[in-house]
């Protein structure tokens, strides 16, 4: 295994010089965005806030997505299940 010591050296060290290279050769300034691009992604954002509630609406209320017991009913079954596992380390 120590063969992978090598590789993953050369690897980061691949990494290091095209990543310099890159930064000072090839990556250029982002474009400046106006204030257009700022209000699109506001109204975006507004929309998506209604439809995000509306479809967590939907999903808690729809009774086939979350099913789940009575309260009581899941208390008695636990009741239930700590006294006989109580009574057979008992008896044991």
């Amino acid at each position: 295994m120590p063969i992978l010591y090598f590789i993953s050296m050369l690897q980061y060290i691949a990494t290091y010089w095209v990543d310099k290279f890159l930064f000072l050769r090839f990556y250029k300034t982002p474009p400046r965005y106006g204030m257009e691009m700022s209000e699109v992604v506001r109204r975006t954002m507004v929309i998506g806030i209604f439809i995000h509630f509306a479809i967590g609406f939907y999903m808690y209320s729809n009774s086939s997505i979350f099913t789940y017991q009575s309260t009581i009913e899941y208390v008695e079954k636990l009741k239930a299940n700590i006294s006989s596992t109580l009574t057979k380390t008992i008896d044991s």
